[in-house]
């Protein structure tokens, strides 16, 4: 099975290969995130790492698993640049890029099936599966050290509005830390109960939205949840029908 990665510029009424339809990635069964760096594209699939040196139509992606405990069966589930540094999340841990090859830093993660990371501030922000040792991990020194923030959630995603951090959970709906996660706090009101395994979370700049394995769009007013307290009800944005295949846990 191939591995393609398609691009829209005109805000999704049309689609291309990224960067030819005729150029795809070979052997990938899923490809779950990417990031970029000046003009370098990195993919995290469900087959390793991916890198595009730059777009244009004859480029090709690279494979760059070098580093990575299981090499190109490595399932990776997050990228993330930060200040021109690379890292990657995988079923392994936490990897930074030096040179060609990617090292791990996962001192500290007593989880190491890692299904999220981001930046915000000084701090990075891992998030991994579920159980009595995974949750939210918090770096606070480029990934060479994590310490557990919120405990006992299975992590799906991780959006930051300013300095506002939201995770999206799979069976606890989505949490917020408001002080770089020192504490956190539920922000589920309106939610139905199968709406609370949240598969992915996405700011507009006026609203929150959060996208559920029951088919359903949540959205929620930004200026109800970055430094207000009052949680008024969440209500449905749109309804679509989707086969829910992968399970990407």
């Amino acid at each position: 099975m191939n591995g393609r990665i398609s691009m829209s510029s005109d805000y999704g009424s049309t689609w291309t290969g990224f960067p030819t339809d005729l150029v795809q990635m070979p052997n990938l069964a899923h490809i779950n995130s990417i990031t970029k760096n000046n003009s370098e594209f990195w993919a995290g699939t469900e087959r390793g790492i991916y890198l595009l040196p730059q777009y244009y139509p004859l480029s090709t992606w690279i494979p760059w698993h070098s580093g990575l405990v299981s090499g190109e069966f490595t399932v990776v589930r997050a990228m993330l640049e930060k200040n021109g540094d690379i890292f990657a999340g995988a079923n392994s841990g936490v990897y930074k890029l030096n040179g060609s090859t990617w090292v791990p830093k996962s001192t500290g993660l007593t989880n190491t099936n890692v299904t999220a990371l981001k930046s915000v501030g000084a701090y990075l922000i891992a998030g991994t599966s579920g159980g009595s040792t995974g949750g939210v991990f918090i770096s606070s020194d480029n990934g060479e050290n994590w310490a557990l923030s919120k405990p006992d959630a299975w992590v799906t995603s991780i959006l930051t509005v300013g300095s506002t951090i939201f995770v999206g959970s799979f069976g606890d709906g989505v949490w917020r830390s408001a002080n770089y996660g020192s504490t956190w706090g539920q922000i589920n009101d309106g939610f139905s109960s199968s709406a609370y395994y949240v598969m992915s979370l996405g700011a507009d700049g006026q609203y929150i939205f959060a996208g559920t394995n029951n088919a359903n769009v949540w959205r929620r007013s930004l200026s109800q949840v970055t430094g207000v307290e009052s949680q008024p009800s969440l209500q449905p944005e749109t309804f679509s029908l989707k086969q829910n295949y992968p399970n990407p846990f």
